[in-house]
């Protein structure tokens, strides 16, 4: 009897980095835009550069950005792999700034995730707007989306 992989268990590595592959590349094929977010990122991007601070792995974001077709309304991508954290910690949203070249005051974050999009907004003091699509429950106190 072979041993889990991980907790699902498969002892042999390569079999293992296999099957996470699949899986991983198997989820993203499925992503789909939330409704009308084409319309909206096409009418933004004709007045305003869009960035993307993703946490994960670049290649994982911008193979998820590609699938869902979206890939191309942003100008600047950041990914927590490539700056070796991940938001709600400044850095990723503060190399956006950079590479796009604008002030904290001139920028705002749409997110759909409070702990990690509406904190990192607020740790560099970028507005922020929370997409719940999700209909997840608000925080009770802390840090609000401005």
């Amino acid at each position: 009897m072979q041993p889990p992989i991980g907790n699902f268990g498969i002892s042999d590595d390569n079999l293992r980095d296999e099957l996470i592959e699949r899986h991983r590349v198997e989820r993203i094929s499925r992503l789909v835009p939330f409704h009308e977010s084409e319309t909206v990122l096409r009418d933004l991007k004709a007045n305003l550069p869009l960035v993307i601070v993703a946490n994960g792995a670049s290649n994982t974001q911008r193979f998820k950005l590609e699938k869902a077709g979206v890939a191309d309304y942003f100008s600047v991508f950041v990914a927590s792999g490539d700056v070796g954290i991940g938001k709600p910690d400044p850095l990723p949203i503060r190399t956006a700034l950079e590479r796009l070249q604008v002030e904290p005051s001139e920028a705002v974050m749409i997110g759909n995730s409070y702990s990690s999009d509406i904190k990192g907004a607020a740790s560099v003091g970028i507005r922020s707007i929370l997409c719940n699509a999700d209909d997840n429950p608000r925080p009770e106190a802390g840090t609000e989306p401005t």
